[in-house]
């Protein structure tokens, strides 16, 4: 749109008219001195642009999606200070984090949701009022500029506005605004700006500096490394009591804080709601951001990919262009604000349907119904922000037609993958090949592995597509491509919610699955407390290793990957002490096992008839304020001085402190080894004493085998009655069909045991 038809008026108007107003809105804005109470006028100007819109006819020759209407018009309103409540799961998911406190400044929703912050009876009369354009004023020159009553939830955030003040002064409003955009650089601003303290209450004469961050969760919040500052050494004049640095000082005193609390930059703020944004659903794709400082706007694009950060607009210079922005974003529909098209809404809010094919194309549509009502999510932003949510369907199985698939119990996993990662269901099919073979050693993998059902991949607005429409790419380093993807899985439970023998022939079962695996160059990678599961088959626990997305499918003629994978509190010693090196080291077989072992310590001091009663064995693994290094440290020592095994795990403790106890000679040896060479750096492997050689993962498998299956007689007993019950497992002739699929299967030369 022109900048002229974005002021034309109805009727015949003046553009002078027009600009009177706005121009009165923006010094009512430009007189505040206080950051807070900028946020009324800025609600005001922005409303008071969209009602000017809402006004005068659409023009048809600028072919745009036409305005939203009814409770779907946009509105910007006021927020701080109420917080937006929001509680994700922390890696533990027993020890939930208290809900997150996160407080835009001003935010945009729809009439309907914005509805929804009043109380009762604004809400009751809005509901009896059938003109909605008059119900949209009421909100938007009322309610909208005040505290809101109730608060709203990131779900229905369409966008959130971050206010920032500086001591400089703002530009004078121009008679004739400029149509000659001059963008402004944000490092321009933030890195060179100071922040003025904000004056405590009139006529109170002191300074205040005392202040509460309105984003920061306490615990949660990470500190800023602020500038050195250039103040001169004698504090005692009038700038002891300035700020240098623009993140430790940018709000004004909140009459509720107790105690200073730690600040964000702005940047960073809007990035911490653009992740409770993507956290708040499966649906939402990207978030849209703002940040203004004084007079100058940015608009931030999050993803799971990446962000984008557009050039800084001076409203007061350009008004205009304010006026253009806020046209297009009134004409949004919710897939421009974030939400992805795959999923389609269904009555009932939370729940949605996806269409999924089978591993056939002429069996293979089938319509899934998602119920993400009570599905955890995990806070995140940059990453694959994986959900696993309850599935269920009519429809015929794909794997197995003469079954529907309500005949199961289903999860849907559901993902942003990195596309430069090798395809999860490629790496299925590849261990359904392993597990379909007659040899010996596919029996650990039959029937031990997830049952994929259906899947599907997707492409979206993602950032790298973002950067190449906007022709912003870069041309050099690597670009992170993702795409959503969705597959659907036969439910499984972890393994922590067993105890005694079937916790053993669970953890036996992921184990020797897991070896044969490697063993033909499928390497996991990704050993957890949640990647260890189980199923029962006619009453007999089976232990399934579950979730592939980290593994790839090795070549022999290849060096391993180097590539640090992992859950962070099972991760190897030798990973975590790699981090923050610059060094990348082969990812072995020997760390995969070492792994397993942390989840078998933590499982067994942890959890009694699968509920946690002892949350500090471990604890430290969790804690994120500790260096890598010096946590690899800690889990070393937790192999020789384990925590005492609860009783449900007693009977096989021994078992436990035997592999704890092969691990941690295997991680001894390994640094007598680097010691060796390090002493005689023209030594070669032949020239190492025997017991310093380095073991085959073959022959550490092997070995390993036989300690996992050294049990009590009851144990072992129950072990050979569920694998006798598995020899008739049939449900591989299902999911063979995978192998089928053009560029699925690899085939490579089965590894016989």
């Amino acid at each position: 749109m022109s900048m002229k038809s974005a002021f034309s008026l109805p009727n015949g108007g003046k553009p002078r008219e027009k600009m009177n107003k706005l121009q009165k809105l923006l010094f009512e804005f430009r007189k505040e001195a206080l950051e807070r109470s900028r946020y009324k006028p800025f609600c005001n100007l922005l409303n008071t642009i969209l009602e000017m819109m809402q006004q005068k006819p659409d023009p048809s020759e600028a072919r745009l999606r036409s305005p939203r209407g009814g409770d779907d018009r946009l509105i910007f309103q006021r927020n701080d200070p109420k917080p937006i409540l929001s509680q994700y799961v922390g890696i533990d998911s027993y020890l939930l984090a208290n809900p997150t406190i996160r407080v835009p400044d001003v935010i945009g929703l729809t009439l309907r949701d914005a509805l929804l912050t009043t109380d009762e009876n604004t809400r009751a009369k809005a509901s009896e009022t059938t003109d909605r354009l008059e119900v949209w004023k009421g909100q938007a020159f009322n309610a909208a500029l005040e505290e809101p009553k109730q608060a709203t939830t990131f779900g229905k955030l369409r966008v959130g506005l971050e206010l920032k003040r500086t001591d400089k002064a703002m530009e004078l409003i121009p008679l004739d605004f400029s149509s000659e955009l001059q963008e402004v650089l944000a490092r321009n601003v933030i890195d060179s700006m100071t922040v003025s303290p904000e004056p405590s209450p009139e006529g109170s004469g002191e300074i205040s500096n005392s202040k509460k961050r309105k984003s920061d969760s306490g615990a949660n919040s990470a500190s800023k490394r602020t500038k050195k500052s250039t103040r001169s050494k004698d504090k005692s004049g009038p700038s002891a009591a300035r700020s240098d640095t623009f993140s430790n000082l940018a709000h004004e005193k909140d009459p509720d804080a107790k105690s200073p609390a730690r600040k964000h930059p702005p940047n960073v703020q809007v990035a911490i709601y653009a992740a409770e944004r993507l956290s708040s659903s499966i649906t939402i794709s990207h978030s849209l951001q703002l940040v203004i400082i004084d007079s100058t706007i940015w608009l931030w694009w999050f993803d799971r990919g990446g962000a984008i950060q557009s050039g800084g607009m001076n409203f007061i210079k350009n008004l205009p262009y304010l006026v253009v922005l806020l046209d297009i974003l009134r004409r949004f529909d919710e897939h421009a604000w974030g939400v992805n098209r795959v999923f389609k809404k269904k009555a009932i809010d939370g729940m949605f349907d996806v269409e999924l094919h089978g591993p056939q194309p002429e069996l293979a549509k089938v319509t899934v119904t998602l119920d993400a009502r009570k599905t955890p999510l995990y806070l995140h932003l940059f990453s694959r922000g994986t959900a696993a949510v309850p599935a269920t369907s009519e429809d015929p199985c794909p794997i197995s037609p003469n079954m529907k698939l309500s005949h199961y119990d289903m999860i849907a996993k559901i993902y942003h993958v990195d596309e430069q990662r090798e395809n999860e269901i490629k790496i299925l099919a590849n261990v359904y090949e392993v597990a379909s073979r007659t040899a010996e050693g596919a029996k650990h993998v039959r029937g031990h592995v997830p049952v994929l059902f259906a899947a599907g991949d997707w492409e979206d607005e993602y950032t790298v597509r973002v950067e190449k429409i906007l022709k912003i790419s870069r041309t050099q380093g690597k670009r992170l491509f993702r795409r959503l993807r969705v597959l659907l899985f036969q439910k499984l439970e972890p393994i922590y919610k067993l105890s005694g023998k079937e916790f053993m022939k669970a953890f036996r079962d992921c184990f020797c699955c897991h070896g044969v695996l490697w063993m033909n160059n499928i390497h996991h990678r990704d050993i957890s407390e949640n990647n260890l599961m189980f199923t029962r088959v006619n009453g007999g626990v089976v232990g399934v290793l579950n979730d592939f997305d980290l593994s790839i499918i090795h070549r022999d003629d290849r060096p391993l990957a180097s590539e640090r994978t992992g859950t962070i509190p099972f991760m190897s010693h030798d990973l975590l002490q790699a981090f923050n090196t610059g060094g990348n080291i082969p990812h072995v077989y020997d760390y995969d096992v070492e792994s397993f072992v942390y989840v078998v310590l933590w499982i067994s001091a942890r959890y009694q008839d699968g509920k946690v009663i002892n949350h500090d064995a471990y604890r430290v693994w969790t804690q994120t304020t500790i260096a890598p290094d010096l946590l690899g440290s800690a889990k070393r020592t937790s192999l020789s001085i384990p925590a005492p095994c609860t009783s449900s795990h007693e009977q096989h403790s021994n078992t436990i402190l035997h592999l704890a106890d092969e691990v941690a000679q295997c991680l001894d040896n390994a640094l007598a080894r680097k010691r060796y060479f390090k002493l005689h750096p023209n030594a070669t492997a032949n020239a190492l004493p025997s017991h310093l050689i380095q073991e085959s993962a073959r022959a550490y498998f092997d070995r390993l085998s036989l300690v996992v299956n050294d049990i009590p007689s009851d144990y072992a007993e129950y072990f050979k009655k569920v694998d006798k019950i598995m020899e008739k497992y049939k449900a591989m002739d299902g999911l063979s069909l995978w192998c089928s699929q053009p560029g699925m299967s690899v085939t490579s030369q089965f590894v016989t045991f």
